[in-house]
């Protein structure tokens, strides 16, 4: 185990030897990637999120490389509570960046210390550099329907 500083508090961080194919990220990730371009309106966004059933895009530049990703919550407070037009907000202008990702072998439960560190929702996975998923505390759900035999 590694010793880490959470809160003011030292706690116990896993390492790999010490995971299962259960307890790591990659069995809780949704696969594949939905991207936005960074220079669409958050209006395109929210229409898509609202078809699509999402929570979020990963955000990419022209050349495909992620720059950021867009929530729900970014459009709320950014651009609904500050009464701005989302016709006419791009969505670089909103989008949380830099992007936070976690390897798709990390443990859970050090992406979820992650997430609770940096104050996030959503993580990018990656494996071998390349983004392969997205994990986000909705992921934690998935795993108590499947382990509840849950549809």
């Amino acid at each position: 185990m590694q010793k880490i500083i959470y809160s003011g508090k030292t706690v116990d961080r896993l390492m790999w030897e010490e995971k299962s194919k259960e307890d790591v990220v990659r069995s809780a990730m949704t696969k594949g990637v939905l991207a936005f371009d960074k220079d669409k309106t958050v209006l395109e966004a929210a229409k898509s999120m609202s078809k699509l059933n999402v929570g979020s895009f990963l955000v990419i530049d022209k050349k495909k490389n992620p720059v950021g990703i867009i929530t729900e919550r970014d459009i709320l407070s950014k651009v609904i509570a500050s009464e701005l037009d989302p016709k006419n907000v791009r969505i670089c202008d909103v989008m949380s960046a830099p992007i936070t990702s976690v390897d798709a072998d990390e443990t859970i439960s050090n992406a979820l210390l992650t997430m609770g560190m940096k104050g996030i929702k959503h993580l990018v996975v990656q494996e071998k550099g390349e983004v392969v998923g997205m994990f986000s505390l909705s992921s934690l759900i998935d795993i108590e329907k499947r382990a509840l035999d849950i549809r």
